[in-house]
């Protein structure tokens, strides 16, 4: 099991419906990421940054990038594309951050 975290921010003035779209979360959607190995998925957010904690049954990057080419996934981004920043800075090239998993407590 491989634990992951990513951040990124949202749009200001959208929190509200970033929060009410993932109350709505699709259960093909759901299935999918089930599917992939993941689980234990926490959202957390504050203002207009996001964290997303998840845990992945095999390898993290590996299942991401075949979740990432589903048609339910793809359709789920773009849902969520007139919310979600561009960046999270002026010296990030993609959306999102990954972090490296330093220390973990049970």
């Amino acid at each position: 099991m491989q634990r992951a975290c990513v951040t990124f921010r949202i749009k200001p003035g959208t929190r509200e419906e970033y929060i009410k779209r993932h109350n709505e979360i699709w259960p093909e959607l759901v299935q999918i990421m089930k599917k992939y190995g993941f689980g234990n998925q926490t959202i957390f957010i504050n203002n207009d940054h996001v964290i997303a904690y998840l845990e992945c049954e095999s390898n993290y990057q590996e299942q991401s990038e075949k979740y990432a080419e589903e048609k339910i996934s793809i359709k789920w981004q773009e849902y969520f594309s007139d919310i979600i920043s561009v960046s999270i800075g002026a010296e990030e090239d993609s959306k999102y951050t990954t972090y490296e998993e330093t220390w973990h407590l049970d």
